[in-house]
């Protein structure tokens, strides 16, 4: 019986008993799955789980994985290649804004299935750790993947000090006994970027009772224990988002929490509701400061067009020096607000010929979601005036 958090060390108290009876595997009639939340971190977890043993034959042998049949993808419609296709393109578009789009150049896959996750990453240098035998040999066969058949715990001991840029774990730590060891394990090979999907316990929908709780998944996590985990292990959360696959009807593995992490010696950690709100409003204050220096710098002479024109506009004007500049247009692309005022001013398409006239001397990018865009489109049209930005993207 684990009675500490793995997370913490906090004492842990049962919240619930689940008995099962005749449970495949357990080796008894009865089994009574202890489910122990942490009052501490908020780890909800198995206070009781299978041994070692039991979960290594059921993984190797025992577990029926959708991926052991040489057709288990014989086309692009089933959940599972839509899935890696998802998690790819989370990965790609969350770094690459980075030098060299991210740079990374291998990738380890724990739990690999039967590689077709890593046969989409084809200009990688790739290697996934998988125990079932069967799917080691479709790896190969099927898409030239090199496969390290067994668990964890073997392929930890037998590595000789060989590091990954990007580690991957879809649907695996849920399955770890104690997530925090692993992790810590993990980072000492992890060059740059850990991708991390459990299923999620911050929102679950009514299916079959008590269908979260699986004996193969041992833990529970929700976006606050996940970052802690990874935020006392040296990573800090690049994105996240929930992942529904409302035709997947698998009750313990959705909705899940996908996540990207990037190695790092400056974290952000994950709060409790008791203490975001005064977080967010603090550490906003501090921003809304920020971005009020960089619009005092701007002269007041200055005949300035402002673009990207919402409701991120209404506030700085209401809550900086913004409304006291020489504003004199008012650009969106959005057709929907042409003829709309603010301050006196129509809102009105982007047209070249303000500047060229000089009825513009500078454009100033007030919207935070579309800075990338404009600018990219400004850069284009060789604008000859000067440009402003407010946000570090």
């Amino acid at each position: 019986m684990i009675e500490k958090c793995c997370i913490c060390g906090n004492k842990v108290e049962t919240k619930k008993i689940l008995p099962y009876r005749d449970l495949i595997g357990s080796g008894v009639e009865i089994y009574n799955m202890h489910i122990a939340r942490c009052d501490n971190c908020g780890f909800i977890f198995q206070q009781n789980p299978f041994t070692d043993e039991q979960l290594e034959n059921r993984y190797k042998s025992e577990s029926k994985f959708e991926f052991d049949s040489n057709s288990y993808i014989p086309n692009g419609e089933d959940n599972y290649a839509k899935r890696c296709k998802r998690q790819k393109n989370f990965i790609e578009e969350n770094i690459s804004g980075k030098p060299n789009g991210g740079g990374y150049e291998s990738i380890l896959e724990i739990g690999a299935a039967s590689g077709y996750n890593l046969s989409l990453y084809s200009d990688k240098h790739r290697l996934g750790i998988e125990p079932s035998e069967l799917n080691c040999k479709l790896a190969k066969k099927n898409y030239g993947v090199e496969m390290f058949n067994g668990m964890w715990s073997e392929f930890w001991a037998s590595n000789t000090g060989k590091t990954f840029d990007l580690i991957f774990t879809s649907h695996v730590l849920e399955h770890i006994v104690n997530p925090m060891k692993f992790i810590q394990e993990c980072a000492s090979i992890c060059n740059k970027y850990m991708l991390i999907e459990v299923p999620c316990f911050d929102i679950k929908f009514i299916d079959e009772p008590f269908g979260m709780f699986a004996e193969e998944h041992v833990n529970y996590f929700t976006i606050q224990s996940l970052s802690t985990i990874m935020n006392n292990t040296g990573f800090k959360m690049l994105n996240a988002e929930l992942v529904f696959e409302p035709k997947n009807r698998t009750p313990n593995g959705f909705p899940a929490i996908s996540s990207l992490w990037e190695k790092s010696p400056n974290v952000l950690p994950i709060y409790n509701s008791d203490s975001c709100l005064e977080r967010y409003l603090r550490e906003n204050e501090i921003l809304l400061q920020e971005i009020n220096k960089k619009i005092n710098a701007i002269p007041y002479n200055e005949k300035l067009a402002l673009w990207g024109i919402a409701h991120h506009v209404s506030m700085l004007l209401a809550n900086t020096c913004l409304g006291n500049k020489n504003i004199v247009r008012m650009y969106d692309s959005d057709k929907r607000k042409t003829g709309f005022k603010i301050m006196g001013i129509p809102i009105t398409p982007f047209d070249k010929a303000d500047i060229e006239s000089g009825a513009v001397d500078a454009i100033l990018i007030t919207t935070y979601t579309a800075q990338r865009s404009i600018l990219r489109a400004i850069e284009k049209m060789n604008l000859n005036c000067k440009i402003y930005t407010l946000y570090d993207i």
